[in-house]
């Protein structure tokens, strides 16, 4: 099963991004409001009996990890202006707290394998190879975005089960943090 350790977006602020977009015109194909999450560790391919150990790593490893605050503020895009890929939304407060999860996981995880740095964002849209819109100015226009603050409680092992209309994602693991 394919596998990814991730933040889920708090339904509040998955409903104030999902109205916006709704109001703009981006490129991509955009991501699905109940889909909004922020990746810690993208798994891949990874046997259905793993689940329970992978639950108790995420248990041990976070036990002691406080609830943060997030929010997001401003846009971007990846890989890069010239040939960007994604769209998304830049975490604005709680990213350091963010990376530290993300970090104490992955170091957790005997066989995770970072094929990247990690770079915290809220994917927006995937986007074609030929983007007609002008980014650079729209990514100008929405430098003072934001969608409010929420608190990152848990920490989710999902499943992802990719179809033609989209992935389906459904949380295996819920590892709550301290209050």
């Amino acid at each position: 099963m394919r596998l990814f350790i991730a933040v889920k977006v708090e339904p509040a602020i998955a409903s104030e991004i999902a109205r916006w977009l709704a109001k703009v015109n981006i490129p991509g194909k955009k991501v699905s409001p109940e889909n909004f999450h922020l990746t810690l560790c993208f798994l891949g391919e990874r046997p259905e009996s793993e689940v329970l150990q992978l639950n108790k790593i995420l248990l041990k490893t976070l036990s002691d990890f406080n609830s943060f605050s997030l929010s997001f503020k401003g846009i971007g895009v990846f890989p890069h202006l010239k040939e960007p890929r994604v769209l998304y939304l830049k975490i604005h407060k709680g990213q350091k707290d963010l990376c530290l999860v993300q970090e104490k996981v992955a170091k957790a995880l005997p066989f995770y394998k970072a094929d990247k740095s990690y770079a915290p964002h809220l994917t927006l849209s995937r986007l074609k190879e030929n983007v007609n819109q002008n980014l650079a100015e729209f990514i100008s226009q929405n430098e003072d975005l934001e969608f409010g603050e929420f608190t990152v409680k848990e920490v989710t092992l999902f499943s992802s089960d990719l179809r033609a209309f989209g992935p389906v994602y459904k949380a295996l693991v819920n590892c709550s943090l301290v209050d």
